[in-house]
């Protein structure tokens, strides 16, 4: 496994992004006729990848843009994550296309490190048979890394820990590209999920990966056929770098970030209802009292304490910009949270411990 030092997104500034084009060479991706042509993947995110890397050098000169491939070339995908962490990227984005044998599937996706946590749900196994696509051309790959195996929630336990730093600036990123991809070419929104893709558990920064659309899709495909539909693909995901860029740029400078909450909620596999914002509030008394608990996840949408997916644990809210965090079994002993955790994980792999004095985490190690 890979460690590498704090990207400088940690230290609120941006400096350099790395930018992926899914497939590439013999890795055609997913392929469509239409009109008597062959539309492939790896030319169409070959295409965003290029025109994403333009309008970033062009409005930001100072950010160093770095891209896995810029010809028709395969990359591994463990060898497309050492580029991104030999040029200390401070965030990945990698561009796919999603296809599917049911032409009237369609939409664009986002998705951040992390085991899909809930295989009773139908979403679950279109989750894991994008991964299997995805992650398919990795086992032919030599340079994989030890211990690697996409369908083993163990293995994903792993290697995710990998990822838990970056995971609250991926899933901001996420949220800001499923904002700015809302407004079209393509509009459906089939969210941001938790995935164990392989090409985001070898880099070291923040990384998420993108499902622009579906080539199996005729309006979707209209899109990819066009230049212009795949420069609106690739400026809708510029202007969520700006966005995400900003927000780090202004905390540098000493700034408040007063962007709103996002609404929407996070994943789709989560059925959730509306609560008000003064839950969060109702635990100020618990501030600057240190605890130590259990955090399952982060979301742009407050759940109550009470939804089903915690299981019936307690639960503490800490909001964090635009995120909340859910921390199960929360308390003062450090010792009863480290054992909280092994029972946890049967149900949330991507779990951690994290010390909160309610107003901040921090993970323990």
């Amino acid at each position: 496994m890979l460690f590498q030092q704090p990207s400088a997104a940690q230290n609120n500034t941006i400096k350099t992004v790395c930018i992926d084009a899914g497939h590439g060479g013999h890795d055609g991706g997913c392929t469509r006729k239409d009109g008597g042509k062959t539309y492939r993947e790896k030319d169409i995110t070959l295409d965003i990848a290029k025109e994403l890397a333009r309008q970033i050098s062009t409005a930001y000169p100072d950010v160093t843009v770095v891209l896995t491939r810029s010809t028709d070339v395969y990359v591994t995908l463990s060898g497309r994550g050492r580029i991104a962490n030999d040029a200390k990227a401070d965030l990945f984005i990698s561009i796919h296309i999603d296809a599917t044998k049911n032409t009237s599937a369609k939409g664009f996706s986002i998705h951040c490190l992390g085991q899909s946590r809930d295989k009773n749900r139908d979403l679950f196994k279109y989750n894991m048979d994008v991964c299997k696509r995805e992650n398919a051309v990795f086992s032919l790959d030599e340079d994989k890394p030890e211990g690697f195996d996409p369908d083993d929630p163990a293995s994903a336990m792993v290697f995710s820990l990998m990822q838990n730093v970056h995971l609250e600036q991926s899933l901001m990123f996420a949220e800001d590209v499923q904002k700015e991809m809302r407004k079209g070419p393509i509009k459906t929104d089939r969210g941001v999920w938790q995935n164990p893709f392989q090409v985001l558990w070898v880099t070291s920064m923040p990384a998420v990966l993108i499902e622009c659309g579906f080539l199996s899709s005729d309006s979707d495909r209209g899109v990819f056929k066009s230049k212009e539909g795949k420069e609106k693909i690739a400026a809708a995901i510029f202007r969520a770098f700006k966005t995400y860029k900003t927000r780090f740029d202004n905390d540098a400078a000493g700034v408040t970030d007063s962007a709103p909450v996002v609404s929407e909620p996070v994943s789709k596999t989560v059925q959730v209802k509306e609560e008000p914002e003064k839950e969060v509030k109702s635990q100020e008394s618990n501030e600057n009292k240190v605890l130590y608990g259990v955090q399952v996840m982060a979301s742009g949408k407050l759940l109550s304490k009470n939804d089903k997916t915690f299981k019936g644990h307690s639960v503490t809210i800490v909001k964090s910009n635009n995120l909340y965090k859910y921390i199960l079994d929360a308390g003062p002993d450090l010792a009863k949270a480290r054992e909280s955790l092994k029972m946890i994980k049967k149900t949330f792999p991507q779990a951690f411990v994290v010390k909160t004095d309610g107003s901040s985490t921090e993970l323990v190690r």
